[in-house]
């Protein structure tokens, strides 16, 4: 009975967070376009041959037109490079920087960051990651949402679109289904609590001069996770950083991975990192993946009470889904197996002592 009781009860929790995220979660709105305001888009580029074009294309055709494209390939093994030059001779906007060697202490993608940084000319950084894609109205409404916010700081969780099955079980929960479900964002934002750090690497957007102020990507050159970093990096200089959301896509998207052994292994090198590399964090994460979402499936067979947990936890699940809208069959359906694959990459990140990312191995504090 007391087991029932604590699940049902986190289970409830969960649910309200969910409905309270539903209607206050904070969203990227409206065109607009805040006169004079300047832009350098940064790309941090290693090995994005499938990815520079598409997001070149859609960073190109945007209606607010003050802006630079700064690209830094970080010592490209394919096509990245050649393709940056072809597609840089149809717009005098790009600019592509040839990275050198990383340095010791220095993680690939940050030091990319730092090094374009350093390179641009304008007032605003805005640093994108080569699996976004644009529409063309996204750049005069972050601008204006950032302008109406009064924020020198900004990040975007972009809408995940999953190419695969396997995508589609790992990508909305770890990117999307843990903030929904647990964290009251816009509470948490108004009373600047420790839980508002969080931001998505995918795109963070600053004033330049503020960036170097707080040390920039440098003050986090060692950080596995750019992002949460970040984030509590502008915290801890007494500003804030909020995330803004795109649930559907209207104006920017994401394909993250594409396949399951690309999410894995990129979920496994963030989760541990993501939770602070905390032990008890991390483990709080398994028992709600495997105790508080998966047990009332099995337990429902011998003891029908436990039909309430179930499907309290499918009414928040429905209602992350509409918000979402991802394949209702594997969001639904297969949230048992969905729970277990997360329990399994908070797992092997906790325990894994080296990573492999865009060919490059590192060690884990």
């Amino acid at each position: 009975m007391i087991f029932f009781v604590i699940i049902t009860f986190f289970s409830l929790l969960i649910l309200i967070i969910s409905i309270y995220n539903f209607f206050t979660l904070p969203a990227l709105n409206s065109n607009g376009n805040k006169k004079g305001e300047s832009l350098s888009i940064c790309l941090p580029m290693r090995n994005e041959e499938n990815n520079i074009k598409p997001l070149l294309d859609g960073l190109i055709s945007q209606d607010h037109q003050n802006y630079e494209i700064l690209i830094y390939d970080d010592n490209s093994t394919d096509k990245t490079f050649a393709l940056a030059q072809k597609i840089s001779e149809q717009s005098k906007k790009i600019k592509i920087i040839q990275g050198g060697k990383l340095p010791a202490g220095w993680q690939g993608k940050q030091h990319a960051c730092w090094q374009l940084a350093q390179q641009a000319q304008n007032e605003i950084l805005l640093f994108i990651d080569a699996d976004v894609r644009v529409k063309p109205n996204f750049l005069s409404s972050i601008i204006k949402n950032m302008g109406e916010m009064g924020v020198k700081a900004l990040s975007c969780l972009p809408a995940q679109k999953n190419t695969s099955w396997a995508t589609e079980l790992s990508v909305p929960i770890i990117m999307q289904w843990m903030i929904f479900g647990h964290l009251p964002l816009k509470y948490f934002l108004q009373k600047n609590m420790p839980g508002s750090n969080v931001a998505c690497g995918q795109f963070l957007m600053m004033e330049k001069k503020y960036y170097f102020e707080i040390g920039g990507h440098e003050a986090i050159k060692n950080n596995i996770v750019d992002d949460m970093a970040m984030a509590r990096l502008v915290n801890e200089n007494g500003e804030k950083m909020p995330l803004l959301f795109d649930p559907i896509g209207k104006y920017v998207h994401a394909n993250m991975y594409q396949n399951l052994n690309s999410s894995l292994r990129g979920f496994q090198k963030n989760f541990f990192a993501l939770n602070n590399e905390s032990p008890l964090n991390t483990l709080l994460w398994i028992i709600n993946f495997l105790f508080i979402q998966t047990m009332p499936y099995l337990l429902v067979w011998f003891y029908p009470l436990f039909i309430w947990p179930l499907v309290i936890n499918l009414i928040s699940k429905l209602i992350f889904q509409i918000k979402f809208r991802h394949n209702p069959a594997i969001q639904i359906v297969l949230h048992p197996l969905q729970m277990i694959l997360s329990a399994y990459i908070a797992f092997t990140s906790a325990f894994s002592r080296q990573y492999r990312w865009k060919d490059r191995v590192y060690e884990k504090k």
